[in-house]
This record gives structure tokens, sequence and C-alpha cells, in this order.
């Protein structure tokens, strides 16, 4: 079984060489490693080059943003399974790949995924949060849950079936394809109860109180669509007290703005009445977007550095 572990990046010069190293050191045996790059300007691409062992496929070309270079690099892996692995971010150690093999062989399931750590970007790595998952239940997602994507290892043919990922959604399009596969057309899914992905904190959704919001009025929006108009309110106080449970299991509990890695969740008041109103059809869904999250900035500003995109930071 050959699995493609996917990276897009740009200007991911001083980051993306543990990601490369991370999946060459990886024991399963069947793993190409393909890259996709927006047009890097700094040597990103010569970093892959030189420590992109397993890298089969390398594209640099300018994209339309992190979701259409992912759409690019499913187009470009040849493995029966695909996964994502962020610029900045690396496996915990290298029976990740083998051990999401064996939950997929054991359970005869369409996916596999796991937990992952955030770490800070420090020579330790320390870390600061603990996302465990958790098993896959139907219905999951209305109630704010969703699955680590970068632990996310599923069916290569699948995909296209559910239609990639919607380019409408600039940090939340993630999210939006797991539920579509999970909930939508009943992909099974087989829990591996360990950390699998070292994820450094920062990254673009939580780059700033407005990214947060915008990414949690895109995953009401995606709600919404998937048939859950009213999940906006309860999915978002699960969100948060999630994350503060598990600053508390890792005994770094600093309330609620330490509880949500670099910038506090918006308020849920905030946010609970913009779903409202996209419920109510006082405003559609992605008008609300605009309205409460316009900032001026292009796709590209929130997603081009592809490093990290800390989609439903549960």
């Amino acid at each position: 079984m050959l699995i493609s572990a996917i990276t897009v990046c740009y200007n991911a010069e001083r980051t993306i060489a543990h990601s490369l190293r991370s999946v060459a050191d990886q024991a399963f045996g069947q793993l190409e490693h393909v890259v996709i790059d927006g047009g890097s300007t700094d040597g990103t691409v010569d970093v892959v080059r030189r420590h992109g062992e397993r890298v089969s496929t390398l594209v640099s070309e300018r994209d339309g943003g992190i979701y259409d270079a992912m759409n690019r690099g499913l187009r470009c892996a040849k493995g029966e399974f695909v996964l994502f692995l962020n610029a900045d971010d690396q496996y915990a150690d290298r029976d990740c790949v083998v051990d999401l093999a064996r939950a997929l062989g054991a359970s005869g399931a369409d996916s596999a995924y796991g937990d992952i750590a955030y770490v800070r970007a420090d020579a330790g790595l320390t870390r600061v949060r603990h996302w465990k998952s958790g098993s896959y239940l139907r219905g999951a997602f209305a109630r704010g849950w969703a699955p680590p994507h970068p632990t996310f290892l599923a069916r290569r043919d699948r995909p296209p079936e559910i239609g990639g990922f919607d380019l409408r959604y600039r940090l939340a399009s993630d999210f939006d394809l797991m539920m579509r596969a999970l909930d939508g057309i009943g992909m099974t899914a087989a829990y591996v109860p360990r950390e699998l992905v070292l994820m450094r904190v920062g990254g673009a959704t939580n780059a700033s109180a407005r990214n947060v919001l915008r990414q949690n009025l895109e995953i009401i929006d995606s709600l919404r669509r998937a048939g859950h108009p009213f999940a906006g309110p309860a999915m978002i106080a699960r969100k948060v007290i999630s994350r503060i449970r598990q600053r508390v299991r890792r005994g770094e509990a600093r309330g609620v703005e330490a509880a949500c890695g670099d910038t506090a969740d918006v308020g849920i008041a905030t946010i609970a009445a913009a779903s409202d109103a996209a419920a109510d059809g006082s405003h559609t869904a992605s008008a609300t977007i605009e309205l409460c999250a316009e900032t001026g900035s292009s796709p590209r500003d929130y997603g081009r550095h592809h490093a990290r995109n800390e989609s439903c930071g549960i």
C-alpha cells in the first residue's frame, strides 16, 4: 500500500527541513512525499531539494492559496491513501505512519487519525496543549468535533467524490472536507489514541482575532450548508471549553486567552450572534463572514505562506 504525504508551502525556508526529515525518517516503507510550493521567493525549493529524501514530486508555481495547493497535491499524489503535513509541523516519532496504516488494516476503515500536540518553536519543542480527538461519532461535527487534519489519513479516491477542498473557504476548508467525507458520504474512520503530529503554535488561523473569528464563521457556514443551521453557538462553546480542558491537562491553564493558543477565541456571544443572524436569514452566512471579519486582505494573506492552518483547533 502506497501512502502519499502532501506538504504545501510558501516561503517556508526556516521550517520545512524539519517536516522533510520527519517524513524521510518514517519507518513505513511505501511512503512518497509530494511538495507543492506556491512560488517561494526565499530558499524553500533549495531546502526541499537538499533534504527531501522521499520527495517524489516537487511543484513550484503560483497557486490560488493553501486549499488550491492542497487540491493540486491530491492530483499529483500516487498513493492509495493520502495525508497532509504542514510545512512547519513534524511527526512525533518514526512510527506515526506505521500506526495509521495498522489502524486501517485492522479496521478496514476508509480513514484513520490520531492526536496532536501544540508545541512552542523552541529547541525542545515544549508542549503547550494536547489535542485528544477521540473516536468519531456520526453527527459530531455539528457539536464542534473534528479530527486534527494533519493526522487524517484517507483514501485518495474519496476526496474527488466529495469535490476536494472547497475554495470558498480561506481557513476552514479542511474542516469542511472532513465533515463531508465522514458525515456526508459515510467514510469510516479508525482512531489511533496517541500523539502523531507536533504542531508549532501560530499559523494562519490564530494569527489574529479576526482570523479566529473568520475561521469559526466559515465553520458555521459549512455546517449550515450541511443541514445544521443552528449548530453555531453550541459548537463555539464546546471548542472554547475543550481548549481550556486541554491546557488544564497539560498543567498550563492560564485562562481562556492561554487556552486558545496565540490569540484568545473571539467572544462566544459575538460569534453566536453572527451564527444566529445567518440561521434566521437576516444575513447569509457568507455575507456575515465578510461583515464580521473584513480585513482588507486577500486569500493569499491568510494562507500564502502555507506554513500552517490550524483549522478547528479543538
